[in-house]
Parts: structure tokens; C-alpha cells; sequence
């Protein structure tokens, strides 16, 4: 007896929305949006009637399990015999050109299929030297997707607006006339900087194509200016915050802009949203409008302030009952005890992903010789440039950050050492 670990992905066939989406319009329910957003949703149900009404189908593609072979094309047999579903589109290609030719076909002939898909995905069949190019971050060198060209639509574009990151950067996000582009009805469109609008020489009014990148992120592609009637406006940087009305200012050495205010308080509520979130600290119900109503009530203005909260703090305020408030107060408590890339990557210091916040967990092993390390100790990391290791040595010689450690130790918050990696 044992375990087997078998990974695949949960899709919702075309067949199954076209009839949910009948049956849901008769009921006068919301149709769902597309297959895509269909299964997402459907997993994320707390009701497994509701999940089981879906009618999801689920496709091995991966036997986590050593079984000795030496062929990952072998592991499909299995994964048939144990009685899984996989596709029998999957093509053991011999060369690169086979492999451009199998994505070819199948982007010609991807409606035909009785499921959405955006592209293909490219493994090394020989299993031997899976662990010899071995995994950066979250993605494995052995495998590759491989995108098929995205839809791609004409609009307008009405206005742009100006977002206020976790880090004080301002991001133009244009607001489009709605638009149906792969599925979904896309009404905005990251412009991500200045130098990007002027590279596209865009303006408010004009006609642009988009597409939605991977068939999920909409962007801008080109300006159509022969269709410019003459009444259209440029795109300018705000003078002021949109959020504190501080100054904007110019961020020497980069393209972007940055509000001046460094406790304005949008910047404020992303860096709090950005702690309690999945990829760093993941405190459950601990989500934004949440956050959004501490900051209001004056309960929470820094990280720390979480682990001061208390029932009866929540227990006046609208949408808290007794349980609610328990349940949030037990989850905050039992985030005290942190894993160090996870930590790391939650105080939200500029150019530090996921995979930076690894990085400096493995090579240091603790908080403490992060705080004690001289910025040559940064700079020589592997992918570590200048502008990164500066960020973080500077980060922790602010006394306001100094302040902000203290105040989380005090409270209880510590974080697990790991074992320092000796290659790097």
C-alpha cells in the first residue's frame, strides 16, 4: 500500500457551458462568463452539490511518483490503466520542427477541439534529465508553453486612469468601450508606463487593437491614428496623487512616477492587502475590503497593527458577528510563526518577487543575517543587479523599517530559519 500523487487540470468542455448557460437564462440566473472562468468558479464553490452540477471533466498530465520509468510519454499508459482521462491529442514529437508543426495544426484547428485552449505546452520526454535542468522558482526548465496567437479586437479608448501601487508607483489603466475579446467583455487595459503610451503614441478617443494576452490579460497592441477624427486628447502624467493629492514625482533612472507621500493611503492599503495575501503571509479573510474597513476605523495603519487586534475591536463593525470576528482574530494569531521567503516577500520591498524572496531565505537562512548583510552581500547574488540589491539593503537600514521588525517581534512574529544553500 502507498500513495499515488497524479496531477492534471479541471476543464469545463464547450458542450457543458453552452447547456449551463440555457439552463441558468431560464432560471434567470448569471450566465458564466466563459469555460475558462466557468471551472475556476466551480472549484472555488463552497457547495459541492453546486461543483458537481458543473460537470467538469479532469485530464492527467503528470505522475508525480518515481516509478522508475525513463520516458514521460510512458507515464500516460499508466495514467490510462489507473483509469484517468488524458489527451490522446498529446504527439511524442522527434525534432523542434515537429513540434512547430504539431502547434501549427492545432492553432489552425483549436475550435475543433471540444475544449478551450490557449496553446500547447513543450516537455523534454527523456525523464533523466528532468532533474538535470532542474526548476527556476515556480517554473521547470523542462517544459515550455507554447501560445497560440491571441484574438485580437477594435475599440476606443474613452479615458485613462491612474492606479496607486503598494510601492507608490502610478500605473495608467485605460478604460475602453466595452468590448467582447476571447470570451469576455473587457472594458480596461493595463498601459503599465509612460514610455509605453508614447510608444504606441496613444491618445484619449483613439481606435486601438487589443487582445488579451494568454487569452487572460488585456493589452493594447496598436494605435489605428488614420481613424483619428481630430478631437482627441493627450495622455498626461497627474501632477498630484489620485488618491492623497501629494505630489507625483519622477523616479530618477526609471520611467516610472511615484507619489511623494510615503503614508498615502492607498499605497498603505496595498502594502496591508499585499501581507495578508496568498503569496506571502496568507491570512485567511484577511482581504482587502476588510483591510479597507480597519484603515477607515483607525485600527490597523501598519502590519504590526494586525497582531494587536482583538475580538472585541471587530465585533461593532459591519459585516463582524461573534463568530466572524473570532474566526479572523485565530487566523491572524496562527500567522505568527512565518516561513522566511514568505515574510520576506509580504514587507512588500521594491523589486522583490516570490522568487528574489526565495532566493535570499536560501542563501541567508534567517531574518537576522538579512538585516546584518552589507550591500556587496546583495549585489553578488545570482540575478541580482545593482538597482535590486540597493532596494533591499536600503529597505532595512530605514528606521522605519528598523521600527517596523521590532514592533513584529515584540508581538510575537517570527520566522522560521532555513537551511542556508551553499552553491549560491
Amino acid at each position: 500500500q502507498g500513495e499515488v500523487e497524479i496531477r492534471g487540470e479541471a476543464i469545463m468542455t464547450k458542450a457543458v457551458f453552452t447547456e449551463l448557460n440555457k439552463r441558468y437564462e431560464k432560471e434567470g440566473k448569471s450566465p458564466l462568463a466563459n469555460p475558462r472562468n466557468g471551472a475556476a468558479g466551480s472549484i472555488r464553490q463552497l457547495d459541492p452539490k453546486l461543483t458537481a452540477e458543473r460537470k467538469l471533466d479532469f485530464y492527467a498530465y503528470a505522475l508525480v511518483n518515481d516509478f522508475g520509468f525513463k520516458k514521460h510519454s510512458d507515464t500516460f499508459l499508466l495514467l490510462k490503466l489507473l483509469g484517468f482521462k488524458v489527451l490522446h491529442h498529446n504527439q511524442y514529437c522527434q525534432d523542434i520542427k515537429t513540434v512547430i508543426s504539431f502547434h501549427d495544426r492545432w492553432e489552425k484547428n483549436r475550435d475543433k477541439l471540444p475544449f478551450e485552449v490557449d496553446g500547447v505546452v513543450v516537455k523534454i520526454n527523456d525523464l533523466t534529465l528532468w532533474k538535470k535542468l532542474g526548476t527556476v522558482g515556480k517554473g521547470p526548465r523542462y517544459m515550455m508553453a507554447y501560445k497560440f496567437a491571441a484574438e485580437q479586437v477594435t475599440t476606443k479608448i474613452k479615458d485613462v486612469v491612474w492606479q496607486v501601487g503598494r510601492t507608490g508607483i502610478l500605473t495608467p489603466t485605460a478604460v475602453l468601450e466595452p468590448v467582447r475579446v476571447g470570451g469576455v467583455t473587457v472594458s480596461h487595459a493595463t498601459l503599465h508606463n509612460m514610455d509605453e503610451i508614447k510608444r504606441l503614441d496613444l491618445k484619449i478617443g483613439d481606435t486601438i487593437i487589443i487582445e488579451r494576452a494568454g487569452d487572460v490579460i488585456p493589452k493594447v497592441i496598436q494605435t489605428l491614428p488614420n481613424l483619428r477624427s481630430g478631437r482627441e486628447k493627450e495622455i498626461k502624467i497627474p501632477i498630484r496623487c489620485p488618491m492623497c493629492d501629494s505630489r507625483v514625482v519622477k523616479i530618477t533612472g526609471e520611467v516610472a512616477y511615484r507619489c511623494a507621500n510615503i503614508d498615502c493611503y492607498a499605497v498603505n492599503l496595498r502594502k496591508l492587502t499585499h501581507w495578508a495575501s496568498k503569496g506571502a503571509v496568507d491570512i485567511d479573510g484577511l482581504g482587502p475590503k476588510i483591510i479597507e474597513q480597519l484603515m477607515k476605523e483607525d485600527l490597523v495603519n501598519n502590519i504590526s497593527d494586525f497582531y494587536d487586534l482583538e475580538e472585541g475591536d471587530l465585533k461593532p463593525l459591519e459585516r463582524f458577528t461573534d463568530k466572524s470576528s473570532k474566526n479572523l482574530i485565530e487566523a491572524i494569531n496562527s500567522k505568527k510563526e512565518i516561513d522566511l521567503a514568505k515574510f520576506i516577500y509580504g514587507l512588500g520591498i521594491r523589486h522583490v518577487g516570490e522568487e528574489t524572496a526565495i532566493t535570499l531565505a536560501q542563501h541567508f537562512g534567517s531574518l537576522a543575517k538579512i538585516e546584518q548583510a552589507n550591500l556587496e552581500d546583495f549585489d553578488g547574488l545570482p540575478d541580482f543587479g545593482e538597482i535590486m540589491a540597493k532596494s533591499i539593503y536600503q529597505w532595512f537600514r530605514d528606521k522605519r523599517n528598523i521600527d517596523l521588525l521590532k514592533k513584529l517581534k515584540s508581538k510575537g512574529v517570527i520566522t522560521k530559519e532555513v537551511e542556508k544553500n551553499t552553491k549560491n
